[in-house]
C-alpha cells in the first residue's frame, strides 16, 4: 500500500509541476478556460488551442490596422480586440447569420468593424493597408491562392500575417510565399517577401 501511494505521488507531482510551469510561461493576460486538450471553451464557439491564442494575442500587440479574414462566431475576433483594444480591426465573414452572431458575441468591444462579404471580393476592392492580418476563411487551395495574390498589395512594409489551420493542404501550400515563417501548433506567422 505504501509503495502505491509513493508511486502515485511521484507521478502526479511532476505532472502538476509541469502544468504550473506552463501556466507561468503563458504571458498574455486574457483569462480563458480550456478543456483537457487545451482547446478554448467558453461563451463563443470556435476551434483554437490556448497556445494558438497566445501567439495570436502576443503578435497583435502594438499593431494599428488589423484585418481578420473569416470571422465565424467571433472567438478569434474577440481575442484580437481584447489583446489590442487600440487597434482598428476589420473582420470579414461571408455568411450574414455568422456575422450577426459574432456582433452579438463581441457587443462589448468597440474597435471592430464587421463586414459581411466574400473575403477575396472585398480584398480586390480594398484600399486600406494593414500591418497585421489573420487568415482563417475558406482553406481551399484555389481560394487561398487568390487571397495570397491579393494580400501583399494591402500590407504595410512592417507586417505580420497569420494563417490558421496550417495542417490543411490549402493553407500549407501558401508557405512558399513567405520570407520568414514559423508554425506554432496549427497557427503560422510570417512576412511576405
Amino acid at each position: 500500500m505504501d509503495k502505491k501511494v509513493i508511486l502515485q505521488s511521484s507521478i502526479r507531482d511532476p505532472i502538476s509541476e509541469k502544468n504550473q510551469r506552463i501556466k507561468k510561461e503563458r504571458s498574455f493576460h486574457i483569462p480563458l478556460e480550456v478543456d483537457h486538450y487545451g482547446m478554448i471553451k467558453g461563451n463563443i464557439a470556435g476551434w483554437m488551442h490556448i497556445d494558438e491564442a497566445q501567439v495570436l494575442c502576443e503578435s497583435v500587440v502594438g499593431r494599428t490596422h488589423c484585418l481578420e479574414l473569416g470571422t465565424h462566431k467571433g472567438l478569434s475576433t474577440s481575442l484580437i480586440a481584447l489583446a489590442n483594444p487600440h487597434a482598428k480591426i476589420i473582420t470579414t465573414e461571408i455568411f450574414l447569420d455568422l456575422t450577426n452572431q459574432a456582433k452579438q458575441n463581441c457587443k462589448n468591444l468597440n474597435n471592430i468593424n464587421f463586414i459581411t462579404t466574400d473575403s477575396n471580393d472585398w480584398l480586390a476592392d480594398c484600399k486600406t493597408k494593414f500591418d497585421w492580418v489573420f487568415v482563417d476563411h475558406c482553406h481551399d487551395k484555389d481560394y487561398m491562392d487568390v487571397t495570397m495574390e491579393l494580400l501583399p498589395s494591402r500590407l504595410h512594409d512592417n507586417h505580420k500575417v497569420l494563417l490558421h489551420d496550417t495542417h490543411l493542404d490549402g493553407v500549407r501550400s501558401q508557405l512558399k510565399k513567405f520570407k520568414d515563417y514559423t508554425v506554432h501548433r496549427n497557427l503560422g506567422i510570417g512576412k511576405f517577401w
